[in-house]
């Protein structure tokens, strides 16, 4: 039974996990998606691999806490059709307008760039085993914020291709470590040591 599979098992949810509809934690009688990923409050850009993974999280919690403005880019066209269910459960919850689009229109990926505050890359591109970068140094600007979900390696392909640029940017081990925390708090009440953690696994 996946996460999604669960969600229909448990009442009494509250708007984000009704917008998501899965679970990635669950605690006793207490749901909690512990992929929550605090955005700046501005228009944002996100591409996405095809399964409504971390894109989910980061869209939902991003437009929860004000962003006015996010655009999609879905690397697999056929599964478009989830992210507009989303989308419909979220404007209960949202003003934010979020926007859909194939990843392969480098056309509206360049307009949206243009006009974001921030980009945030939750597919696999950058993990050893799925190497690369999605997006090129024609397409960033210095006041573009860059952020990269993947950890492993923490200096990834589009990391070094922002700074670079001149971009600010935040890479993945941050998020990684504090869902971890999260989850040690929710499981087994105790606070994980975040500053040993990210010494012991992420000192450059």
């Amino acid at each position: 039974m996946d996460k999604f599979h669960v969600f229909t098992f448990f009442g009494g949810h509250d708007g984000q996990h009704l917008i998501y509809r899965a679970f990635n934690v669950v605690v006793h009688d207490n749901i909690f998606v512990f992929r929550r990923l605090r955005i700046l409050p501005v228009r944002a850009l996100q591409t996405l691999r095809h399964r409504l993974r971390s894109y989910v999280a980061a869209a939902v919690q991003a437009a929860l806490d004000g962003v006015a403005q996010i655009d999609v880019f879905n690397r697999q066209e056929s599964y478009l059709q989830r992210g507009y269910e989303l989308i419909d459960r979220l404007h209960g919850y949202s003003p934010c307008e979020i926007s859909l689009y194939a990843l392969s229109d480098e056309d509206q990926l360049r307009a949206s760039l243009a006009e974001s505050a921030l980009v945030v890359n939750t597919t696999t591109v950058g993990y050893p085993d799925d190497p690369g970068c999605l997006l090129t140094a024609d397409m960033l600007r210095p006041e573009l914020i860059v952020a990269d979900l993947v950890y492993n390696p923490r200096n990834t392909e589009l990391i070094q291709l922002a700074r670079s640029c001149g971009c600010k940017t935040v890479d993945g081990a941050g998020p990684f470590v504090q869902q971890a925390a999260i989850a040690e708090r929710l499981w087994l009440g105790r606070e994980m040591p975040v500053d040993f953690a990210m010494e012991t696994f992420f000192a450059d």
